[in-house]
């Protein structure tokens, strides 16, 4: 009993549901993570498509669920189906790239322990959650060939938008790092038994455990917001969680899983863009330049790469409702305003 006395902790709801493995591959997460998108595919509307989407250009090919073998970078020629999409900080490695000199020996494939281990994770995560594809930028999009990239990249809204869920790998700074991190352990537990036999888990950690998920790598860079915001679901892999969003609702490994609609999403979609109006504000333009005011101090690895990297965000907002096209001019022209007066970060 001093024991717990002596400890200052934090207590976790009183659900099983809401345990935090330190192993993000233990079997219970991962299930849980497969529930999560059995639960959005079953009942929410709006957060996927009703039809298989056109594959990108090129994809990785991570095989049958059960595959330890070899990844293929395949062209897809107008084939569809369904594929995870990578959000991720590249770092400083660049080490691992499709190239014009790597290009065959990435359709010949590569063994998941050859790759950063951040896109080692990511086949992983894709094969865990039994997706057949997976598609990350560096490997997909032909670096240093300025004509491919010019293509692809124009579709890079796309490819996020029809994906069938996109992984975050927040909380890696780098390609080499990872995101299968150790999450904190939990130092207690304890299971209560009520009087009619009903049982609950109380789950102990240290005070502030949860502090460390803000300021994550991935949210400073300047690609990922157009990402963010594009795509319809998204797992988030923080420091010491995993969260889920979509157009209907959010789920947090650290609480109980509770069935809700929320009002107002605090997962930045577009379709906070193509509202008429603001729940917060009598401006229906105030979602655009909040988006435009998080974006101008994002950093990126070329400057010249600031516009390209919310086009395809402006072009969509723009094709899905004609009546606010000036809201995707207004906001052109606010963001090269804020730029102008806003200076560009460094890697």
């Amino acid at each position: 009993m001093s024991a717990w006395c002596t400890w200052t902790r934090g207590v976790l709801p009183a659900s099983s549901a809401a345990f935090v493995h330190p192993d993000v591959l233990n079997p219970a997460t991962i299930s849980r993570l497969q529930n999560w998108i059995e639960r959005c595919d079953q009942e929410h509307q709006g957060c996927h498509s009703e039809k298989l989407p056109v594959l990108p250009t090129r994809i990785l090919d991570v095989g049958d669920p059960e595959s330890t073998g070899n990844v293929k970078l395949v062209s897809t020629n107008g084939k569809r189906g369904q594929y995870i999409a990578l959000s991720q900080c590249w770092g400083a490695s660049n080490s691992f790239l499709t190239t014009r000199d790597t290009l065959e020996s990435m359709h010949n494939g590569f063994l998941p322990d050859q790759a950063p281990a951040t896109f080692r994770d990511a086949i992983v995560l894709t094969r865990c959650l039994r997706i057949r594809y997976l598609w990350i930028d560096s490997l997909c999009i032909i670096q240093r060939d300025k004509e491919d990239w010019n293509r692809e990249s124009s579709r890079m809204g796309d490819v996020y938008r029809n994906a069938y869920l996109m992984v975050a790998a927040a909380n890696a700074a780098d390609d080499a790092e990872g995101f299968f991190k150790p999450r904190p352990r939990v130092r207690c537990s304890l299971k209560i038994v009520a009087p009619l036999g009903q049982t609950a888990n109380v789950y102990l950690r240290d005070q502030g455990h949860d502090s460390g998920n803000s300021n994550l790598p991935l949210d400073s860079r300047g690609w990922t917001l157009q990402e963010m915001y594009l795509s319809r679901r998204q797992l988030k892999f923080q420091r010491s969680k995993i969260t889920w969003d979509c157009q209907t609702t959010t789920w947090d490994e650290s609480d109980p899983d509770r069935k809700y609609l929320r009002l107002d999403p605090p997962f930045e979609t577009v379709t906070k863009l193509l509202r008429p109006k603001s729940t917060f504000s009598n401006d229906p333009y105030q979602p655009w330049y909040s988006m435009i005011k998080d974006f101008a101090p994002r950093k990126f690895s070329f400057p010249t790469d600031r516009l390209p990297a919310l086009s395809g965000l402006a072009t969509m907002v723009g094709a899905e409702k004609r009546e606010i096209l000036r809201r995707t001019v207004v906001g052109r022209y606010q963001l090269l305003y804020m730029l102008a007066h806003q200076p560009l970060q460094p890697l």
